[in-house]
């Protein structure tokens, strides 16, 4: 059995800061550590500093019968054009330590969404990401739900297309190249910028695509519809 939980709220209830700090840091180092650079990883101390940032924007999902991490979810809050202005993962994340969280932005960044590798074939993911869209991004009365995607195609059809023509299609009104894009607009994402030297990321050559999933609510629940919302997912949650 699998629960979803806010960090802020785990840590209300007793959990260990520390140990949660470790638990989190180790999924994410088992995860990535042959697929990104060690400066894109979780530690210890960096998850420390996300706490003091803004825990309430962490979400893990514990199984239940171990009480371990089996997968977490990093967001933090920032405005829609201070992420149009941003100019890498590192600008936006505070150098992984979230300190660029602003709690009056209009929007939700992910910042990192990580399954640990015995759990990844159990739909944790998505229970993560619903999960803290339903809580954060509607229940928060939000514009959206943003990320930095990566766009690892690219690499071998740089010769013969630019950037823009991979993501957004070779001619107007096309549609995108890249299947990693795809993917995210499958599931309602849509591409708004293209960020050169997002991440140190060869398959991508460097470059990222922020990507927004819009509140498809935000003009017709008021804001105390929202917190309404919101209070349920939290009941939900605990």
């Amino acid at each position: 059995m699998f629960h979803v939980a806010r960090v802020s709220d785990l840590l209300n209830q007793g959990f260990s800061k520390q140990q949660l700090a470790f638990q989190i840091a180790l999924i994410n180092q088992l995860t990535w550590v042959d697929l990104t650079l060690q400066k894109y990883i979780w530690t210890e101390d960096i998850m420390m500093e996300q706490f003091n940032y803004c825990p309430e924007l962490i979400y893990v999902v514990l199984d239940m019968e171990t009480l371990d991490v089996a997968a977490s979810t990093t967001m933090l809050c920032t405005t829609l054009e201070r992420a149009m202005s941003c100019s890498s993962w590192e600008d936006i994340s505070g150098y992984r330590t979230l300190s660029t969280h602003d709690p009056d932005g209009d929007t939700i960044f992910g910042i990192d969404l990580t399954v640990a590798p015995q759990y990844q074939t159990l739909g944790l993911a998505s229970k993560l990401i619903s999960t803290a869209f339903l809580a954060s991004v509607i229940g928060g009365h939000k514009r959206g739900a943003l990320l930095g995607a990566r766009v690892p195609a690219y690499q071998k059809h740089a010769p013969r297309r630019s950037i823009e023509q991979h993501v957004f299609g070779m001619k107007a009104g096309q549609k995108t190249c890249d299947p990693e894009i795809k993917l995210y607009m499958s599931e309602g994402f849509r591409p708004l910028r293209i960020i050169p030297n997002y991440m140190d990321d060869e398959e991508s050559l460097n470059y990222g695509v922020l990507m927004m999933l819009d509140n498809p609510f935000l003009d017709t629940l008021s804001p105390e519809q929202s917190a309404t919302i919101q209070a349920l997912a939290e009941a939900f949650m605990s």
